[in-house]
């Protein structure tokens, strides 16, 4: 009985910091493309994700999870803002790659109008 109330606490407990992360992620209001570049940072990193889509699903998720448990950090699978600045600073030569062809997109089309 000692147990399964220990048991029940320590899921009440990951269910509350699953919901913070949860939260402080949601709270960076991260853009589509703001999205894309996370992917592109994970999978220059080494924590593969085939295709940048700038959707968080299952896939994108457990990335997170992976390049947090490799930071030191609890791996919630939700970014901070903190950590999103380091994901990006680690990742910012594939970054700065990934942005050259999008500035050349945006350059082009302010062009035609």
């Amino acid at each position: 009985r000692e147990q399964g109330t220990q048991a029940n606490r320590a899921d009440a407990t990951k269910l509350n910091a699953q919901q913070q992360a949860e939260k402080a992620e949601a709270s960076l209001k991260l853009s589509e493309q703001e999205r894309k570049r996370v992917q592109v940072a994970l999978n220059a990193l080494g924590h593969p994700i085939p295709t940048a889509t700038g959707y968080f699903g299952p896939r994108t998720r457990a990335m997170i999870t992976a390049w947090q448990k490799a930071q030191g950090l609890p791996g919630t699978g939700y970014l901070t803002e903190a950590q999103l600045a380091v994901l990006r600073q680690q990742a910012a030569a594939a970054l700065a790659k990934y942005n050259q062809p999008q500035r050349r997109v945006n350059e082009g089309s302010r062009g035609t109008e």
